[in-house]
């Protein structure tokens, strides 16, 4: 289903006509007897990582015997991704049922909600009339005023790491930021969070101590031994061996906050067991977060957006990639750090194509060129600026077919891009789903 298809009915704001705060899902959630209160629930907030982490969880809970809604955004390709029992998306027929109901229920009210807002209402419905056990539920937006947010008491509040991202709405530093994420964080409901930075977590520690919530974080000094193998990466965490088939030291933290987490679930009463975790981490799917999808030529696509998951992208390509000639395929929004982004990424390329995401807040690929080169300076890398999505994938095709052995294509710079290309990728480069 679409979002044409999704908002057709319903009442739904213009955009630019909505605002944070929970008044309008609690009264749509009123009209439906508030099932969200009846759903066992994983809270969780953060800048990055909070989908991996999500998907971490809800992977563990399912193979605990568990029956696992996990709702997320924004979604890559469609919007039934966003809503998820037991790792598949929900089905159209299912998202049309729940329209028909929603509307029904809302006929001849005056409530009246943001795209989001309904999103997640039809979430909490789905999950409630499907009967899940347990929800993992992700912030949309900050945390505080997140239409989310409206969950009273979660069994465990997760935030993952805060970095500086949509400033305009959240605050224009850590801690202004990390205080909007520390809104998720309930009286006496248990809270686990990411070890950096040290202003993020100065504002939860206080904010869990107002609250009575017992704060936990990662006991980094016990995470050893990380390394690839094959296409996954190993770690020690407090003396357990851990698969995590996802990549990117970034990862093993998130891999190690979701432990965390589940410790927390299974002292709420949940039946959750070591070698579930294990197998949990092992065989978590979350695509488009630096997804190894293709080898010979290599290729990722990770829809890093931030400047902070910029930054772990390029150290996860220096770790994996060192020593062989990368291109890089990028689309950014004029909303974002750009410059420090391509700052921070430029030289770790051969060449970069750039392209224009499919969004009114992009910035066009010959602009994105022109600040590529601003930043690089009197060290130039080679450019190309591609008229659309199969003129970049005719591109990469080219460069890859000139290399001498190994090469890497790298996709990144937004979500709307990996969501545009990941397709096109597969078909292009006839990659195994």
């Amino acid at each position: 289903m679409d979002y044409e298809e999704f908002e057709k009915d319903l009442p739904v704001l213009e955009r630019g006509k909505w605002t944070l705060g929970l008044d309008h899902i609690r009264d749509l959630m009123a009209v439906f007897d508030n099932p969200q209160d009846k759903l066992p629930t994983v809270h969780i907030a953060g800048t990055n990582g909070k989908g991996s982490t999500a998907s971490m969880i809800a992977r563990t809970l399912q193979l605990a015997g568990y029956k696992v809604g996990l709702y997320t955004s924004p979604s890559l390709v469609s919007f039934n991704e966003r809503i998820r029992i037991n790792g598949e998306n929900i089905a159209d027929e299912k998202l049309r049922a729940m329209k028909d109901y929603m509307k029904e229920k809302l006929a001849g009210t005056k409530i009246q909600c943001s795209e989001f807002e309904l999103f997640t209402a039809m979430a909490w419905l789905i999950f409630y009339h499907e009967g899940c056990d347990i929800i993992v539920l992700e912030v949309g937006l900050g945390g505080r005023l997140d239409a989310t947010n409206l969950v009273k008491s979660p069994l465990v509040s997760v935030i993952t790491k805060i970095a500086l991202d949509h400033e305009n709405i959240l605050g224009h530093t850590i801690s202004e930021i990390a205080k909007e994420k520390a809104g998720i964080i309930k009286y006496y409901t248990p809270v686990v969070v990411y070890p950096y930075p040290k202003e993020a977590i100065e504002v939860l520690s206080a904010t869990a101590e107002r609250q009575g919530a017992p704060l936990k974080t990662i006991d980094t000094e016990s995470i050893e031994n990380i390394h690839p193998e094959n296409r996954q990466q190993v770690f020690t965490y407090k003396g357990e061996n851990y698969h995590l088939n996802l990549l990117g030291k970034h990862q093993v933290l998130n891999a190690c906050l979701a432990i965390e987490a589940l410790a927390e679930i299974k002292r709420a009463g949940f039946n959750v067991e070591l070698k579930q975790i294990k197998e949990g981490l092992q065989t978590v799917s979350w695509p488009g977060r630096f997804e190894w999808v293709h080898q010979d030529p290599e290729i990722i696509i990770d829809g890093s957006h931030n400047l902070d998951g910029v930054r772990a992208m390029r150290h996860a390509v220096e770790d994996y990639f060192p020593n062989i000639p990368r291109l890089g395929i990028t689309g950014m929004l004029r909303d974002k750090d750009v410059y420090r982004m391509l700052g921070e990424v430029v030289h770790l390329f051969d060449e970069i194509v750039t392209i224009t995401p499919d969004s009114d807040r992009a910035m066009t690929a010959s602009e994105l060129t022109k600040a590529t080169h601003m930043v690089t300076g009197l060290q130039k890398v080679n450019t190309y600026t591609a008229q659309n999505n199969e003129d970049a994938m005719a591109y990469a095709r080219r460069w890859a077919d000139q290399q001498e052995g190994d090469c890497l294509i790298c996709v990144f710079g937004s979500l709307y891009l990996v969501g545009e290309l990941r397709e096109l990728v597969f078909e292009s480069f006839e990659a195994d789903k």
